[in-house]
């Protein structure tokens, strides 16, 4: 960050900004004005599709990979659902924890993790490993879970045989 930009206000308020949308020379915000920005750019958006607009529950899909940005949305989904009437989001989550990781002690400790965020949101939690791919859809349910060690040891593999 160059140093006209570290030396700037909020444009909200009277901190000095630290944090900046896309394009820094636009707006810097201090943290609290940044989460309240985001929050109302993520309410907004929602709003303009209109895809929750009509009344109806509409099931959706989130994609949870364990790391800060998945986790910022799942509070947002959250937030949005115990919001006021007017503003509320009308839909019925389902929150898939999609696994890449490879080493049993990583899955068991993400698995951990998952258990405060499943207190945040009231919604069905699936888990799967990406590892999934290599099951039939006749076999599926069998394979929908964090614990297939053989589709896992194939996913291994394969990633241990590309080179990037």
């Amino acid at each position: 960050m160059s140093e006209s930009i570290k030396r700037r206000k909020c444009v909200k308020c009277s901190e000095m900004g630290t944090l900046t949308g896309l394009d820094p020379t636009n707006a810097i915000y201090c943290k609290h004005c940044f989460i309240n920005m985001v929050k109302h750019k993520f309410s907004s958006m929602i709003g303009k599709k209109r895809l929750y607009k009509d009344g109806e529950k509409r099931e959706t899909l989130i994609v949870f990979e364990g790391d800060s940005p998945s986790a910022l949305l799942i509070s947002l989904v959250a937030q949005g659902l115990k919001a006021d009437v007017h503003k509320r989001l009308t839909l019925i989550p389902t929150v898939l924890v999609l696994l890449t990781v490879t080493h049993e002690e990583t899955i068991n400790s993400i698995k951990h993790q998952i258990a405060s965020f499943r207190e945040t949101i009231n919604a069905r939690w699936i888990f799967a490993h990406i590892s999934a791919i290599f099951c039939s859809i006749d076999e599926f349910g069998e394979c929908d879970s964090i614990g297939n060690a053989e589709s896992i040891a194939k996913w291994k593999r394969l990633m241990n045989g590309m080179s990037f």
